[in-house]
């Protein structure tokens, strides 16, 4: 009696969990950098460099190095963008998430104690509406190119060195004279950065990361997107060093008004070096790995087999009653 029980109650779960990667990515072949755009697969991507002003000529990808680099000057920012999936990761249940997780090295500058407080580091998960990123070009080009990446809409996260972490929006980007649609990251930050409109404040923490990075280190970034209501998320990013001791930690919640999107398929990873002195900056991308928690309802044969197993066990009881 026990065991059918068990097996009766084992058809009895409303929702089936499944856990899967949807991208992984170590450089190995396949992916290239400010290349032709191709559609990813689940383990190449064409990646994208955008830099403020002229684009270093420093960049290069190759086993677990996606290298790139901002200009020498004070104050710079720099990102890389990619579309990760042909087809979008959809949020629909209550638990739902997507889970970026980038690991780089900090090659030359990035995030430094002594550096200005307006430093940092961004990631972000974006809904592409099915466009690609334009070839890699100056993000202050003129003309501001149309297409790409101007009709994102998604959700940044930022890593302030001693200011305060905070997620912000990236809405859908109209053009102007002084805004670059092709900018995914750095919200009215300077020339080049998207403005037209500008985000919208998610929220902020008041932790304060004021330890800033170690130049030659490595580190993990954690960047999570959760459902927890309708059209209500909770956007959570965690920056881990090479012994996955947590350095930083923040969580914000999307709802109303700063809500955009329950889907997404691409995303963008960048810093802005801001300092007294005027010096270059660079990174190497180690690996990136997407994950989703996607809970589906169970298919109708599944149901077939729940509605005869609880028969099935209330027949016995009754036999045996």
């Amino acid at each position: 009696m026990k065991r059918l029980s068990l097996f009766a109650l084992a058809l009895v779960a409303p929702m089936v969990a499944l856990g899967d990667t949807v991208f992984s990515d170590t450089f190995g072949s396949g992916s290239t950098i400010n290349g032709t755009p191709f559609s990813p697969t689940a383990n190449s991507a064409a990646y994208q460099n955008w830099s403020q002003g002229a684009n270093p000529a420093g960049f290069s990808i190759g086993p677990n190095a996606l290298h790139f680099a901002g200009r020498t000057t004070t104050s710079v920012f720099a990102e890389v963008q990619a579309a990760f999936a042909a087809t979008p990761v959809t949020l629909n249940t209550v638990g739902d998430y997507i889970d970026l997780n980038l690991v780089f090295t900090d090659t030359l500058n990035i995030l430094l104690a002594g550096q200005n407080s307006s430093s940092q580091i961004t990631i972000g998960l974006f809904n592409s509406g099915a466009t690609l990123p334009l070839t890699g070009a100056r993000l202050d080009a003129a003309g501001f190119p149309t297409g790409g990446t101007a009709g994102y809409v998604g959700y940044i996260g930022r890593v302030m060195l001693n200011g305060n972490a905070s997620v912000i929006t990236r809405p859908v980007q109209s053009g102007g004279a002084n805004s670059s649609d092709q900018d995914l990251l750095f919200n009215n930050a300077g020339g080049g950065a998207f403005n037209s409109p500008t985000g919208a404040s998610v929220g902020a923490t008041a932790t304060s990361f004021t330890g800033g990075l170690t130049q030659g280190s490595q580190y993990s970034l954690d960047y999570r997107i959760t459902l927890n209501a309708a059209n209500t998320l909770t956007i959570s990013e965690s920056i881990y060093d090479s012994v996955n001791t947590l350095l930083m930690s923040q969580s914000q919640v999307a709802s109303g008004g700063t809500f955009l999107t329950s889907s997404f398929d691409a995303l963008a990873f960048g810093w802005r070096r801001s300092g007294p002195d005027s010096q270059g900056s660079s990174v190497n991308v180690n690996s990136i790995l997407v994950t989703d928690y996607i809970q589906t309802i169970p298919e109708p044969g599944s149901l077939v087999m729940l509605c005869g197993g609880l028969g099935l066990l209330a027949f016995i009881r009754r036999f045996r009653g």
